[in-house]
C-alpha cells in the first residue's frame, strides 16, 4: 500500500529527449527513494514454483512494445527519400485493408443454409437478412479493382513516366506484398462456394421483392454476379490492365527477381513472409507468361526460368490461409506455353515428400535445439552474472552484440521449425488418402486424421513441444534481452553514423563531390547529436553508449531506403556512384548495414516476432472443408490439436508424455486469432466448446493412461522376479512384462495449466477421475470376489493390495482420498446402519451356504477340499462381472502370469486363505464374523441335530456295553454291527445327519485355522512395533548390550522431546508417550486375542443348551453312570463313529467314501459336542471302536478279511485324530472338574433312611414347580427324547428303584423327525413321531456346565453320589 507507481522509461520519440526541469528532477529523486526498496524486494523474490515446464508460455496482457504511427512523422525528415516512405505508407493502409477482405472471405459461411426458401411471404425478410452480407462482398469487388489500379500505376510509373531511375527495395516489397494480397484475394474467390449460393438467393429474393430495382443497383448486382461466378477474376483483370503497358515485364520480373534473392539469401524472419515470396514468384511468372506466346517465360532471355524453377520444385506446395494451400508447380504447369524439358521435369514426388515429412528432419532439429538451449543458456546467464556487477550502462558492447546474435538465431531456428510445420500441413492437405475403403469418410478425413502415420505424428508433437518451449524459454527472458537489443541496435547504427558515416561524408567534402549532402541528409536521419563533422565533444561517445533507444520504424525505413539508394543501382548492373564517390570499402559497410537493418524490426519487436513465429492456428482452421463438405462443423477425433494428444496418450513411448500439453497451445493460437485477426466470435466459441471437451477428454483419458502404467507398476513390482524371469522366457514376450518406465509425474504436477485465458489444474481434475477409478476398481474387485468360491479369496487379496499399492504410488503426486476410506465406503462399512460389509457378507455367505456343507476338511493337511458329490443345495453366486484389464493387473500378459499363481490357490481352503480372511476381514470385524457362524450353529443345533438325535436314540439297542474280548477282532465288529443294523439302514443317516455334523465340525475348525492365521498376523505386527516400542528379548544381559551399544529408543526419544523447553505446552509429547505404553501393554504376552478361545466358550453355552437332551440318562440298577443302556450324546456319537468307519471299510468306490464325502470336520463336530457336554472320559472308557482297537492290540489276527482289516484301519485313523482334536479342545477350552468325593459304605440303615426323607422333599419342591417327580409312576413319566428337566440335569443319576426308563418294545419305531423351517433336512420316513418342544427358561446363556446340587434343595447330594471323571493327570 506505501508503493507509487510509474513508468520508470519515459517513452522518446525520433530519439531526441527533452530534458527534465529541475523541479520535475528532484520529484522523481524523491519517488525513486520510496519504490527501489520495494523493487529489491521484488526481484529477491521468486514467483516460479516447481511445477515442471511443459507449456508455452501464457500470455495474460500483451504488451506492444513497437509504435506503429503510420510513417507520420516522416515530415520531420526534410530529405529526398521522404517520398518512398510516403508510398510505403500508402500500400501499408491497402495491404491492412487487404487483411480485413481475407479474413472475411475465409470466415464467410453460407447465411442461406440457415434461411428458408425464398417465397412470397419472406421475400422481403431475406432481403433484410442477406444485404449486409452481399454489402460486404460489393466492397470487396471495390477495394480489388482499387488495389489493382494501385500496382497498375507503379506499374506504369516504372515503365512509361521513367521518372524514377530504380524503384526502392522497401517499395518493391511492398508491392510483392500486394500481388500476394491478390493473389489470395483470388483464390479465396475461387475455393468458397458459399458467396455465389447466398447471392443467388439474394437475387432470387429482389426479384420477387415488390420494390421497384434501381438501375444502378441492378447494375452493381450483375457487375457483382459476373464477378464472383467467374474463375481467377483478380488475375484476369491485373493482366488486362497491365498488358496495356509495354515492358509490364521488366516491372514484373524486378519484383520476381527481389523475391528468388530473398528466398536463395533467407532474407525473412517470419514463415508467412518466406511463403509469400514463393507465391509472389509464381503469381509473377503467371502474369507475364501469355498465352499468345509473347512474351514466353519458357523461352524469354530475360527470365532465368531455371533459377526459378529450381526454388519452386524445392518447394511445390506452400500454404496459402488456414486449411487451404496452393501447388506453384501445378499452376506453372497449367500454363499453354509450359515445356517441362525447359522447366527441367517435374519436382520428384518421392524426394519432395522426404523434404515436407517433419520425421525426416527430427533428428536434426533436435540436434539444433539441444545446442542453441545450451548456448542461449549460457549467454543470458553471463549477462546475469554481469548486471550483478554492474549496471546495465556499463555492459560490455561484445556482450550485448552477441546476445543480439544468439537471439536473431533462435529466431531463425523458430521460423525454420514452424515453417516445416505448417508446410507438412500443406503437403497433407494437397495429398489426401487416396485409400479405396476410406471412400465413404468426408474429404477433412482423408486429409487429417487417416493422413497421418503415428510416427509421423509423434515426430509433429514433439518438434511443436521443442518449438514451443524454446520460444517459452527465449519470451521468458524478453525484460533482459528486449534492453541488450535495444542498445546492440542503437550502438551499431550510432556507430556507423558518427565513424563511417563521417569519414565518408569527409572524403566527398574533400573531393567536393555531390554525394557528400546526400551523405550528409543520412547522417540527419540517424544521428543521435549533430556534433559536426568528425568532431565529437568529450564524452559524447561514452554518452551515446549507454542508451537504449532504438530507432523509430519511420527512421528505420528512411535509413534502409537511403543506404539501398547508395548501393542497389550496382545490383542491376548501374553505376550511380563512382569510385570516388564512395569506395569499394565504404559501399561494403553501407550494403552490411543494409542486410543488418532487415532484422532490425523483429528484434525490437522481441515477443512479437516470437508469438508470430510459434503461431500455429492454422493446424485448426478448417474453414475451406467446412465450406467443401457442406457441414457445420466436425468432430472433435478429426481435429488435429487432439489428434497429436490422443496419439501421445497411446503410446508408451517415454519421453513424449511431456509434449502432452504442447499440442493444446493451437487453441490458444487459434483463439487469439479469432479475437484479435478475424474478429469473430462464433468461432471463439467454437474454440471453446472444443477446449471443454478437450479437458474432459484429456483428464478421462490421461488418468485412465497414468492409473494403468501405475498397475503395470504396481504388478511388475508384485510379480516373484524368478517367476517373472520364467514367465518371459516361457509364457508371455518379456517387453510385455516389465513395466516401462514414463514421465507421468511431469504431467501430474501441472496445477496451472494455461488454456483460452483460464488455468486448469490438471492435478485436480486427475485426483478426482483417478479417486473414482480407484473406487471402481475396488468395487469391480468386490464383484469378482462375490461371484467366485471363497477359494478366491487369495485373489482378492491380491487385487486389493495391488490396488492399494497403486493407491499409495499415485499420493506421492496426486491428493487422493485415504484407501482406508474409498474401501469402507465401496464395501458398504461406512454407514452408521451398516452392520455388516459386502466382503464380510459374502465370506459368510460362501463359509455357510458352500464351505461348511460341500467341503471336506483334512486334518493332516489343514485344507478344506471340495467334495466329490454335493449333498446340500446348489449356491447360486452373482453373475462375474466384466474386468478390463487396469482393473486387474494392467495388460494381458501380467493378468496371465497372475493367473497361474492364483489358480495353485483355487482349488482348496488353506491356511494362506485363512490369512487373508483375517487381513482382508481385520481383528475388529472378528466378532461379528465368529457370531454369525454360532447363531448358525445354534440354529443347526436346534433345528436338525437335536431333531435327529431325539429319532436316531429310540433305535439305540437295548443293551449297548462293550462285549468281552473272546470275541476276537472280527467278532466284535461283528456284534456291533449286528446291534446298529437298524440305524445303519436309517435312510437320512448319511445325506442328513452325518451332512450336518460335518457343517458342525467344519465350522468349528474354520475357527480354529482363523485363530492360527490371526495369531500369526499379530505375531508379525508385534514383531515389527517391538524396536519401536523399545522391547528386548528377556534371556539376553540387557546391561551389556546397552555397555556395547546404545540404541536410541522411541520412549528415550519422547522423554527428551518432552523435556524440551522449545514444546510448549507438552501435552503432544505426554500424548503421544501415552499410546507408546499402552500399546506395550497391548502387545504384551497374555493379551492376544484368541478367536478359538472365544468361539468355543460361546459354543460351550449354546451347547449347555440343549445338555437335557444330550448330557443325561438314568443308570441302570446297582450302577452309578449309565452304561449298558445310555442314550447320552458320547454313546450315540460312538454309534456313528462305529458305522462310518464301516461304511468307509465296505466302500469299493475310490472318493465315495464317507472320508472323502465328509472329510475330518465329523469328527471335529462329535468331538466337540462332547468336550462341551464333559463326556470326553466317558467316551474314551466306552467307545466302540476304541474298544475294537484294544482288542485287536491284545488278540493280533493277521489273517483278518479285507473289510475287517480295512475297518481297522479306519478305527486308528480316526481315534488318532479324535485325540487331537480332544487336546485342542483341552487347551482352549479347559474343562471345570467338580470335587471328587469318595463313596464310603454305609455302617447301617440310617444312610437309606435320610436318603428317602431328602428324595420326598425333592419330589414335593418338583411338585410345586410344576415338574413330574422322578419317583412318581410310569405313566407320569417323560417320553423318551424329551428333554430333561432342570432338576433331572442338576441333580445327576437316581436311584434306579426310584426311576425305571421306559425304552418300549424291542424294536425300532424308527421315524424321521418333522424338518423345521429353513433347513436341509430331509423328509422324514415315517410322520409318526414329532419331538417335543424344549421347556421355556431352561439352561440360560450365561450358566456355567452342572452346577452342584445344593444350589436347589441345601442339602449335599454331591457327597453322597460322585460321577464326574477323574480329573486329567
Amino acid at each position: 500500500k506505501d508503493m507509487t507507481f510509474f513508468d520508470p522509461f519515459p517513452l522518446a520519440f525520433v530519439c531526441h529527449e527533452r530534458l527534465p526541469s529541475p523541479s520535475e528532477e528532484k520529484g522523481t529523486e524523491k519517488v525513486m527513494s520510496l519504490v527501489d526498496p520495494s523493487v529489491l524486494l521484488l526481484e529477491q523474490h521468486s514467483f516460479d514454483d516447481s511445477q515442471p515446464s511443459i507449456e508455452s508460455r501464457a500470455t495474460f496482457i500483451t504488451v506492444d512494445t513497437t509504435v506503429d504511427s503510420g510513417f507520420s512523422e516522416r515530415a520531420a525528415f526534410d530529405c529526398k527519400w521522404a517520398e518512398s516512405v510516403f508510398a510505403i505508407s500508402r500500400i501499408t493502409e491497402y495491404l491492412k485493408k487487404g487483411e480485413e477482405f481475407i479474413n472475411v472471405l475465409y470466415t464467410y459461411r453460407s447465411c442461406s443454409k440457415a434461411l428458408p426458401s425464398s417465397s412470397a411471404e419472406n421475400h422481403e425478410l431475406l432481403i433484410q437478412a442477406l444485404e449486409p452480407e452481399i454489402e460486404k462482398l460489393r466492397m470487396f469487388m471495390q477495394f480489388q479493382r482499387e488495389t489493382v489500379e494501385l500496382f497498375v500505376n507503379w506499374a506504369r510509373l516504372f515503365v512509361q513516366d521513367k521518372k524514377i531511375d530504380i524503384i526502392p527495395e522497401a517499395v518493391l516489397g511492398c508491392l510483392a506484398k500486394v500481388l500476394d494480397l491478390l493473389s489470395l484475394l483470388d483464390s479465396l474467390k475461387n475455393m468458397k462456394a458459399s458467396f455465389n449460393n447466398d447471392f443467388a438467393l439474394f437475387k432470387r429474393a429482389l426479384q420477387h421483392s415488390k420494390n421497384r430495382i434501381p438501375d444502378d443497383l441492378n447494375m452493381s448486382n450483375n457487375e457483382l454476379q459476373n464477378f464472383l461466378a467467374s474463375q481467377n477474376s483478380i488475375f484476369f483483370l491485373l493482366k488486362s490492365e497491365l498488358r496495356k503497358l509495354a515492358g509490364y515485364d521488366d516491372f514484373l520480373l524486378l519484383i520476381i527477381n527481389l523475391c528468388a534473392s530473398q528466398i536463395e539469401t533467407s532474407t525473412f524472419v517470419l514463415p508467412q513472409e518466406k511463403f509469400c515470396l514463393l507465391r509472389v514468384l509464381t503469381f509473377g511468372l503467371q502474369l507475364i507468361d501469355d498465352a499468345s506466346g509473347e512474351p514466353n517465360i519458357f523461352k524469354n532471355k530475360k527470365i532465368h526460368i531455371q533459377r526459378y524453377a529450381t526454388l519452386i520444385k524445392l518447394y511445390p506446395v506452400v500454404p496459402l490461409y488456414g486449411d487451404m494451400q496452393i501447388s506453384l508447380e501445378a499452376n506453372i504447369s497449367r500454363s499453354k506455353n509450359f515445356v517441362e524439358k525447359t522447366w527441367g521435369g517435374l519436382s520428384d514426388n518421392e524426394r519432395t515428400d522426404r523434404e515436407y515429412q517433419i520425421i525426416h528432419h527430427l533428428p536434426q532439429i533436435r540436434q539444433e535445439h539441444s545446442e542453441y538451449i545450451a548456448k542461449f543458456t549460457t549467454m543470458t546467464n553471463n549477462v546475469k552474472i554481469n548486471l550483478k556487477r554492474k549496471s546495465p550502462a556499463d555492459l560490455p558492447s561484445n556482450i550485448c552484440t552477441f546476445g543480439t546474435n544468439m537471439v536473431l538465431e533462435g529466431l531463425k531456428l523458430l521460423s525454420n521449425w514452424s515453417a516445416r510445420v505448417l508446410q507438412q500441413s500443406a503437403w497433407k492437405y494437397a495429398r489426401p488418402n487416396t485409400d479405396p475403403s476410406l471412400e465413404q469418410l468426408v474429404e477433412y478425413e482423408r486429409v487429417v486424421k487417416h493422413n497421418y502415420r503415428p510416427e509421423e505424428l509423434f515426430a509433429l508433437a514433439e518438434v511443436i513441444g521443442l518449438m514451443k518451449g524454446l520460444g517459452k524459454q527465449m519470451a521468458k527472458e524478453d525484460t533482459l534481452l528486449s534492453m541488450i537489443i535495444r542498445r546492440t541496435v542503437y550502438e551499431e547504427v550510432q556507430t556507423f553514423a558518427r565513424t563511417s558515416l563521417d569519414e565518408f561524408i569527409a572524403a566527398a567534402q574533400k573531393k567536393k563531390r555531390p554525394v557528400a549532402d546526400e551523405l550528409y541528409q543520412l547522417k540527419y536521419i540517424i544521428a543521435d547529436q549533430d556534433d559536426g563533422l568528425g568532431i565529437k565533444k568529450k564524452g559524447a561517445e561514452d554518452e551515446a553508449a549507454t542508451k537504449f533507444v532504438a530507432p523509430s520504424l519511420t527512421q528505420h525505413e528512411l535509413l534502409r531506403t537511403a543506404l539501398y539508394h547508395f548501393f542497389g543501382p550496382r545490383l542491376s548492373g548501374k553505376k550511380a556512384y563512382s569510385d570516388k564517390d564512395l569506395s569499394k570499402q565504404a559501399l561494403q559497410e553501407i550494403e552490411t548495414l543494409y542486410t543488418r537493418s532487415f532484422y532490425y524490426p523483429h528484434l525490437l519487436d522481441y515477443s512479437g516476432a516470437i508469438r508470430k513465429m510459434t503461431d500455429l492456428a492454422d493446424l485448426w482452421y478448417r474453414e475451406f472443408y467446412l465450406d467443401l463438405t457442406k457441414r457445420l462443423q466436425f468432430e472433435i477425433d478429426l481435429s488435429l490439436p487432439w489428434i497429436l494428444v490422443d496419439k501421445i496418450l497411446e503410446t508408451r513411448n517415454v519421453g513424449l508424455i511431456e509434449y502432452i500439453l504442447y499440442p493444446l497451445d493451437i487453441y490458444n493460437d487459434a483463439a487469439n486469432r479469432a479475437l484479435n485477426s478475424l474478429h469473430q466470435k462464433y468461432l471463439y466459441e467454437e474454440i471453446e466448446a472444443e477446449v471443454n471437451l478437450s479437458i474432459d477428454q484429456l483428464t478421462f483419458k490421461l488418468s485412465d493412461v497414468v492409473y494403468n502404467h501405475y498397475k503395470l507398476q504396481v504388478s511388475t513390482m508384485m510379480l516373484d522376479p524368478g517367476f517373472r524371469l520364467q514367465a518371459e522366457n516361457v509364457i508371455v514376450p518379456a517387453k510385455s512384462i516389465t513395466c516401462i518406465g514414463n514421465h507421468f509425474h511431469v504431467i501430474l504436477n501441472q496445477r496451472h495449466f494455461h488454456l483460452l485465458g483460464r488455468s486448469v489444474d490438471l492435478n485436480l481434475l486427475i485426483s478426482q477421475r483417478i479417486n473414482n477409478l480407484i473406487r471402481a476398481n475396488i468395487d469391480n474387485a468386490i464383484s469378482r470376489f462375490q461371484a467366485q468360491p471363497l477359494s478366491n479369496i487369495a485373489e482378492f487379496e491380491m487385487q486389493l493390495n495391488a490396488i492399494k499399492l497403486t493407491h499409495s504410488l499415485l499420493s506421492q503426486h496426486l491428493q487422493l482420498d485415504p484407501f482406508n476410506t474409498i474401501f469402507a465406503e465401496v464395501n458398504e462399512s461406512a454407514s452408521l446402519v451398516s452392520y455388516h460389509s459386502r466382503v464380510i457378507f459374502h465370506v459368510l455367505s460362501e463359509l455357510l451356504l458352500d464351505v461348511f456343507p460341500n467341503y471336506s476338511y483334512n486334518q493332516y493337511t489343514q485344507r478344506y477340499i471340495r467334495s466329490p458329490s454335493s449333498l446340500a443345495d446348489e449356491y447360486k453366486r452373482a453373475a462375474m462381472p466384466k474386468s478390463p484389464f487396469n482393473f486387474l493387473y494392467g495388460n494381458k500378459n501380467l493378468t496371465l502370469s497372475f493367473k497361474g499363481i492364483t489358480d495353485l490357490q483355487n482349488g482348496f481352503i488353506g491356511q494362506p486363505h485363512f490369512k487373508a480372511i483375517a487381513r482382508i476381514i481385520g481383528v475388529s470385524n472378528m466378532p461379528l464374523l465368529i457370531e454369525e457362524i454360532l447363531s448358525h450353529l445354534d440354529n443347526k443345533i436346534q433345528t436338525s441335530l437335536i431333531p435327529y438325535y431325539n429319532v436316531l436314540k429310540e433305535a439305540m439297542p437295548p443293551s449297548s456295553k462293550l462285549p468281552r474280548f473272546d470275541y476276537r477282532t472280527k467278532g466284535t465288529i461283528g456284534l456291533f454291527q449286528a446291534k446298529l443294523l437298524d440305524i445303519m439302514k436309517y435312510s437320512p443317516l448319511q445325506s442328513e445327519v452325518f451332512q450336518q455334523y460335518r457343517e458342525f465340525g467344519n465350522a468349528v475348525s474354520f475357527f480354529y485355522h482363523l485363530d492360527k492365521a490371526v495369531g500369526s498376523l499379530e505375531g508379525t505386527s508385534k514383531v515389527m512395533a517391538a524396536p519401536i516400542l523399545g522391547v528386548r528379548p528377556t534371556r539376553l544381559n540387557i546391561a551389556e548390550i546397552e555397555a556395547q551399544e546404545k540404541p536410541v529408543r522411541l520412549n528415550k526419544v519422547l522423554e527428551d522431546f518432552a523435556n524440551s523447553d522449545q514444546l510448549k505446552p507438552k501435552s503432544v509429547a505426554d500424548v503421544v508417550k501415552g499410546n507408546a505404553h499402552i500399546a506395550a501393554r497391548f502387545y504384551g504376552r497374555d493379551s492376544r486375542f484368541s478367536v478359538l478361545k472365544v468361539a468355543l466358550e460361546r459354543l460351550n453355552q449354546i451347547v449347555w443348551k440343549y445338555a437335557g437332551d444330550w448330557a443325561y440318562a438314568f443308570p441302570e440298577e446297582g450302577a452309578v453312570i449309565p452304561i449298558d443302556n445310555t442314550s447320552e450324546f458320547y454313546r450315540m456319537w460312538s454309534v456313528f463313529q462305529f458305522i462310518f468307519c464301516f461304511i468307509a471299510a465296505e466302500s469299493s468306490q475310490a472318493g465315495s467314501d464317507p472320508f472323502s464325502l465328509f472329510g475330518d470336520g465329523f469328527f471335529w463336530a462329535g468331538a466337540t459336542i462332547i468336550h462341551c457336554l464333559q463326556q470326553r472320559d466317558r467316551f474314551l472308557s466306552f467307545d466302540f471302536t476304541q474298544h475294537i482297537i484294544n482288542v485287536s492290540q491284545v488278540f493280533e489276527d493277521p489273517e483278518l478279511d479285507r473289510s475287517s482289516a480295512a475297518f481297522l484301519a479306519n478305527a486308528r485313523r480316526v481315534s488318532n485324530l479324535v485325540a487331537l482334536v480332544f487336546r485342542l479342545l483341552e487347551v482352549n477350552l479347559p474343562p471345570a472338574y467338580p470335587q471328587i468325593n469318595l463313596l464310603m459304605p454305609p455302617t447301617d440303615d440310617t444312610a437309606l433312611q435320610t436318603f428317602k426323607i431328602i428324595t420326598s422333599l425333592r419330589d414335593s419342591n418338583l411338585a410345586d414347580s410344576g415338574i413330574a417327580s422322578p419317583t412318581s409312576s410310569s405313566s407320569s413319566r417323560a417320553p423318551i427324547g424329551a428333554p430333561a428337566s432342570p432338576a433331572m440335569m442338576c441333580v445327576g443319576p437316581i436311584d434306579p428303584l426310584a426311576w425305571e426308563p421306559d425304552f418300549g418294545e424291542k424294536h425300532l419305531p424308527l421315524a424321521a423327525p418333522s424338518p423345521p423351517v429353513a433347513t436341509q433336512v430331509s423328509a422324514p420316513e415315517s410322520p409318526s413321531f414329532a419331538p417335543p418342544s424344549p421347556l421355556a427358561g431352561f439352561v440360560p446363556d450365561h450358566l456355567p456346565p452342572p452346577p452342584p446340587l445344593e444350589d436347589f434343595s441345601g442339602l449335599s447330594f454331591s457327597q453322597t453320589f460322585a460321577f464326574a471323571p477323574p480329573p486329567p493327570e
